[in-house]
């Protein structure tokens, strides 16, 4: 029984850090406060959503250069985009 104990107890310990510590910086990866706070696009659709999450990244580029690359984005185009690996 003291090896399932423990094992029970590194589970419980393990899932407590995770939604303590891990999960809160992945649901708002690279994004700013302004952005975790603000309203998210389609945010009127889903009034009463309780989840949510921003991940965001920051481009030094003004948008006339920056959507030629995202079209490009997809599986019916150049590619999928994923920050994991595939």
């Amino acid at each position: 029984m003291t090896f399932g104990r423990t094992i029970v107890g590194a589970a419980g310990t393990a899932a407590v850090l995770y939604g303590a510590w891990v999960r809160p910086r992945l649901v708002r990866w690279g994004a700013t406060e302004e952005e975790v706070a603000g309203p998210y696009p389609g945010a009127d659709l889903v009034p009463d959503g309780d989840r949510g999450g921003a991940m965001a990244v920051t481009i030094d580029a003004p948008p006339d250069q920056v959507w030629p690359w995202l079209v490009q984005l997809g599986g019916d185009r150049g590619g999928w985009y994923s920050w994991d690996h595939l």
